[in-house]
Formats: C-alpha cells, structure tokens, sequence
C-alpha cells in the first residue's frame, strides 16, 4: 500500500494525513534489497515513493520496524528525509 498511498496523496492535495507503514523508496530499490540488482532490472518501477512524496502536502506519518527482514528501515529514513519539513514524524521501532 504505500506506493499507491503515495501517489494518492500527491494528486488530491486536500486529503487530511498520509501515513505510511514500512514504506519502501520505489519499487524497484525494494525489490534489489529483497533479491538483488539483476531481479530489480525486471522490475518495472511503477512506484516512485522517493520522488513522489515531495508532492505531497499533508501531514505525513512514517512507520517503520527495525527489525522489518522484508524492507530494510533505510527507505523509511530516506522518505522522511526526501519530504523534508516539520509536517512529517518517522517512527522505528
């Protein structure tokens, strides 16, 4: 859900508050974290968390585990580190 969350956020600017639980940074970085640089090269990147998450105007919430074997906690501090402003709050635990 988080690339679609995203995205969403982006295009409708009146939404209340975008929270994002073990986001990844796109979908092809996930899927190199998981399997590797050759399996992301057949990976269309169809969600660009990174990119897209500048767009977004509401407060955003980032949720992360640090013990997430799935998406490492480094995607989470990238996003939150890409929005940029006192609008956003990351949590890892």
């Amino acid at each position: 859900g988080s690339g679609p969350a995203c995205q969403m956020a982006s295009q409708y600017q009146n939404i209340s508050a975008l929270i994002l639980i073990s986001p990844y940074t796109s979908l092809k970085a996930a899927t190199r974290s998981l399997l590797g640089s050759v399996a992301s090269m057949l990976v269309r990147e169809r969600f660009d968390n990174l990119s897209t998450i500048e767009k977004v105007k509401a407060p955003t919430l980032i949720i992360h585990g640090a013990k997430d074997t799935l998406i490492p906690e480094t995607h989470a501090k990238e996003l939150y580190k890409k929005r940029g402003d006192n609008c956003s709050r990351l949590i890892i635990s």
